[in-house]
């Protein structure tokens, strides 16, 4: 089932990175933000996280609901006309907040940056691989967070795109391994052959909060049933400031619950 974790995370010691805050996995490089403890979690969370309200994780639910394939309940989704990265139209600040997992292995994920006008053809076009959260598994599931964790990932230019990044089942021996496969929310970059398959990532804007959902599918979608194509394997959202700095106009919305009954429960 979806899983979400509530309190403050307690983190144990930080760990070493690896020298010079580096790690290569076939040609990539990644790069980490900073230290991490024995459970993958990011020393440099922000020291309050966000409260995620009961309204947003049920529209979380009917947009990403959980065992369902997502290209048959929301195809609209998969429009190709649709941004794969978080778009600014003038120059912000950028944070991420965890919400939840429903995967059974332990993943890492992290950004990328880019030129709107210039988008990565190939991985050798991105210049640096930044990994966010080493372990994205909740407290209780294999990790140490919980829901509203935050990272404050940076000042932007305009004209920049964040994309985003998941290793599957890569956080393993206290580190991100390096043999573990790249999903990438430009799906060009993707490995499947079937090139209608390769999206791993969708991206949703919920304008009354003013944020942009993220859930990863963190399995190969090969074949029809590799996956079960649900993309909430890892859920996050990104906000910026000002707000007005993202450009959500090429992004689908986030759904809401029906409610046919107009008795307030969906």
């Amino acid at each position: 089932s979806y899983k979400y974790g509530e309190g403050n995370t307690i983190k144990s010691a930080p760990i070493s990175v690896p020298t010079g805050g580096l790690q290569t996995k076939a040609g990539v490089v990644f790069t980490y933000m900073g230290t991490y403890d024995s459970q993958g979690v990011p020393t440099y969370l922000e020291t309050v996280g966000d409260n995620i309200s009961a309204a947003l994780l049920k529209d979380i639910n009917a947009s990403l609901p959980e065992s369902k394939h997502l290209p048959v309940t929301h195809p609209q989704y998969f429009a190709k006309s649709f941004e794969s990265g978080l778009v600014l139209k003038e120059q912000a600040d950028v944070w991420i907040t965890f919400v939840g997992e429903s995967a059974n292995m332990m993943n890492s994920m992290g950004y990328y940056t880019y030129d709107a006008s210039n988008p990565p053809q190939s991985k050798s076009d991105i210049s640096k691989y930044n990994i966010i959260f080493p372990n994205t598994s909740l407290s209780g599931s294999g990790g140490g967070l919980h829901s509203g964790d935050k990272v404050y990932l940076g000042h932007f230019a305009a004209g920049k795109v964040i994309g985003l990044f998941l290793v599957g089942y890569a956080w393993k021996s206290n580190a991100v391994s390096t043999s573990s496969p790249i999903y990438f929310s430009n799906s060009i970059l993707n490995i499947e052959t079937d090139s209608t398959r390769r999206q791993h990532s969708i991206l949703l804007y919920d304008n009354a909060m003013g944020l942009t959902l993220v859930g990863f599918e963190d399995q190969s979608r090969n074949t029809a049933t590799s996956s079960d194509e649900d993309f909430n394997d890892a859920v996050f959202y990104l906000t910026a400031n000002p707000v007005n700095a993202v450009d959500a106009s090429n992004l689908p919305l986030i759904d809401t619950p029906l409610d046919d009954d107009k008795d307030g429960v969906s």
